[in-house]
């Protein structure tokens, strides 16, 4: 069951990827961000942990928390393209067809 949602999570994002060369290039660079943001976390941690401050444990539950209600509250933002703010064609044909 997890495998066939990530396939097809994967085929999605693949032909969205496809559909405009912008896109692709937003990608690459949100993923550029991801990567330097999760670079300045690490060796931020790593700072802390080292200097021997004790507050370490604080940060980290404090940023955990942190990731954790971003993570919940983003997805309340995007994924606009998932509700269709018209009927599709083929439903308009449908109902004209129905009349």
């Amino acid at each position: 069951m997890v495998a066939t949602v990530l396939r097809l999570r994967y085929r999605l994002l693949a032909n969205m990827l496809t559909r405009s060369p912008w896109q692709l290039v937003g990608f690459v660079f949100g993923i550029i961000g991801a990567l330097s943001g999760l670079f300045v976390v690490v060796a931020a941690l790593f700072l802390i942990g080292v200097s021997g401050v004790d507050a370490t444990h604080s940060v980290v539950t404090l940023g955990g928390a942190l990731l954790v209600v971003g993570w919940s509250i983003a997805p309340c933002s995007r994924e606009a393209s998932t509700r269709p703010s018209r009927p599709s064609s083929s439903r308009r044909s449908r109902s004209a067809r129905a009349r």
